[in-house]
């Protein structure tokens, strides 16, 4: 088995490279010098840059920062990334018998606030993600149909809240995290409100367990289960440099809501996976730029 993978230097690539590393799987880093996600590769572009890998593992995508000068032309970039890529990486691997691995998003549900998420729930416009989780959706019917018209080989992975090193600083895990260790106090607004977190340890560990089984389809990929930010603020407030700072917690008035419940008995049963990493130790990594968890 050879992987070859997109998105190298990115919040779940560098946890995925240090993961094959560790595994002694061999692999080529695909960055933006071999393909730039916005024009479309011929095959033998593909076959030069892929250098014989029988497994590719998309991860690169364009998440939109709300900072862009032109909105339709970053619009048209987003869209050229993360759908017209894929649907050139797609033909691709379809012809060379490639089995392509796609990194997709929790936030293609139409409900992501239900208390159980399969994979068989709708998909759709919901209340997050934006153009963002739209590109996802076409992103997955796009390798639907070239699975089912031709013979991709195809998984897809969904995951929960995806945290870990690398993470843009401008997330408030890593904000209150930062707080915490600079020992100021952190707040907490809506303390009754959860939210399931996964590591990107173990969205590496799944698709690595994906690669190594052949399995195929549509699989959710979460951690231990939503977490209340109350109980989110306690385990960071213990990150502070001379014990635990102070935690205020603000009530919200809205009535609590629970994000990415996503229930990942599917990739359980399919290739065995099961989320390894804790809050705590996630974070702890987190902190310390840590991309293997310390008995690794």
């Amino acid at each position: 088995m050879k992987v070859a993978l997109t998105g190298a230097t990115g919040l779940l690539g560098r946890h995925l490279c240090a993961l094959l590393t560790d595994r002694g799987v061999p692999f080529v880093a695909i960055d933006r010098q071999k393909w730039n996600l916005s024009e479309w590769n011929d095959t033998a572009r593909f076959d030069a840059i892929t250098e014989g890998a029988d497994i590719f593992i998309h991860c690169a995508a364009k998440i939109p920062t709300g900072v862009e000068s032109d909105a339709s032309s970053s619009l048209r970039d987003l869209y050229d990334i993360n759908v017209r890529a894929v649907l050139n990486l797609a033909q691709w691997a379809a012809g060379r018998k490639v089995h392509l691995i796609f990194i997709s998003s929790g936030s293609v549900y139409r409900d992501p606030h239900v208390g159980v998420i399969r994979e068989d729930a709708a998909i759709g416009p919901g209340p997050i993600g934006g153009s963002y989780a739209a590109s996802k959706r076409m992103a997955e019917s796009v390798i639907a149909e070239c699975a089912e018209t031709d013979g991709l080989k195809a998984t897809i992975l969904r995951p929960s809240s995806l945290y870990g090193f690398g993470l843009p600083e401008d997330k408030f895990l890593i904000r209150m995290l930062q707080s915490a260790r600079a020992g100021h106090g952190i707040e907490v607004s809506g303390p009754e409100n959860r939210i399931d977190f996964v590591h990107a340890h173990d969205l590496s560990r799944a698709a690595l367990m994906a690669a190594e089984t052949g399995a195929t389809g549509v699989f959710n990929i979460a951690g231990s289960g939503p977490v209340r930010l109350a109980e989110l603020g306690q385990v960071i407030a213990a990150f502070g440099p001379a014990g635990p700072v102070d935690l205020s917690i603000h009530p919200d008035h809205e009535p609590p809501f629970t994000r990415f419940a996503l229930d990942h008995s599917a990739a359980a049963n399919a290739f065995g996976y099961g989320p390894l990493i804790s809050l705590p130790t996630g974070l702890a990594m987190t902190l310390e730029q840590q991309v293997m968890p310390p008995a690794a």
